[in-house]
């Protein structure tokens, strides 16, 4: 391996360091620290994937990432939700107990990190396709159209306009 190979591998741990900063930072939480569950298999990060707690920062990154992408304050803030540490938790447990969902948790997951990519490219795109589509079907506002005319009332009561029959018709 070259050392280009060797950098561009060490890139998911940096980031995830900056995520977790960036999460610490954001919210004035800390992200626990993994409690070392003792059991009939190691704990995950032995069996080669990333702590929970790197995990849990990179899930709140992409939820104020995404949010932020596609304006969406709530979506934005979730990690700061009370529940928002039991419920990564939680997801990271599935992942481990997951082969399929493994890829999130695996520290040299391309699979995720082009997921990313991917999406960083496609939610704000979509966005933006949604406000033309939606630009497009309004109905275009023509300041400069006449407005009707419309028939002015007198004094004596509202103005002939033609249709409505007259006194001596209706006594009729």
């Amino acid at each position: 391996m070259d050392g280009a190979s060797s950098e561009a591998g060490d890139a998911p741990v940096e980031v995830l360091g900056d995520i977790v900063s960036q999460y610490e930072a954001e919210t004035g939480q800390d992200v626990p620290e993994d409690d070392g569950e003792t059991g009939a298999e190691p704990p995950p990060e032995q069996q080669g994937y990333i702590p929970k707690s790197a995990f849990i920062a990179m899930l709140a990154g992409m939820f104020g990432m995404t949010g932020g992408a596609v304006g969406l304050r709530t979506l934005h803030d979730a990690s700061r939700r009370p529940t928002f540490v039991p419920a990564a938790e939680a997801f990271y447990d599935v992942c481990v107990d997951t082969p399929a969902l493994r890829f999130l948790i695996e520290p040299e997951s391309r699979q995720i990190h082009n997921y990313i990519a991917i999406g960083w490219f496609v939610t704000p795109l979509a966005r933006e396709c949604f406000m033309e589509m939606r630009a497009l079907r309004a109905k275009p506002v023509n300041d400069n159209k006449p407005k009707p005319e419309t028939a002015e009332a007198s004094p004596d009561g509202p103005a002939d306009d033609g249709d409505t029959p007259s006194a001596e018709a209706v006594a009729a």
